[in-house]
């Protein structure tokens, strides 16, 4: 993706961001945390569409998982490594649009952190409901410039 599709993703972004602040303003942090949880459970359900798509009923493979999160984080403008093994997949997302926005709309890391673990719990959660073979992890970015570093392992 280019830099430009990438800014105007972050942009898009960052309009949920700013309508996150509203929401931390009116009803706090946790609240916003909440519903930012629930949003990742759809994207998760979106994830679990993919996933049965390919392979049914039956834990995705590495290459299943890699293809779908490869896909997946294209389209979010993230610049990334997946590494598929036999146990799972690697994900180190090195520029995500997605910090990116939440930067933009004026969120510091520690809280873009919050808001990003949150929505991946959520999405994780919706995943595991359906596949709980796969074992999630997740270390988000310590600054803009950081990596984060997410995956799945396969539970045999």
């Amino acid at each position: 993706m280019s830099e430009e599709s990438r800014n105007s993703v972050a942009m898009g972004v960052s309009m949920l961001g700013m309508y996150m602040q509203a929401v931390i303003q009116d009803q706090g942090l946790d609240k916003a945390l909440y519903y930012y949880y629930q949003m990742g459970q759809m994207f998760g359900k979106g994830n679990v569409a993919s996933f049965k798509a390919k392979s049914g009923d039956e834990t995705p493979t590495p290459e299943i998982l890699h293809e779908i999160f490869t896909e997946n984080l294209t389209r979010f403008g993230s610049d990334f490594k997946i590494t598929a093994n036999p146990d799972g997949i690697d994900m180190n997302i090195n520029h995500c649009a997605i910090y990116q926005g939440f930067s933009m709309a004026g969120f510091d890391n520690d809280t873009i952190s919050k808001i990003c673990k949150r929505g991946g719990e959520g999405q994780m959660d919706a995943i595991t409901a359906v596949y709980p073979k796969l074992e999630p992890f997740s270390t988000p970015r310590s600054h803009l410039d950081g990596v984060c570093i997410e995956g799945y392992k396969i539970k045999r």
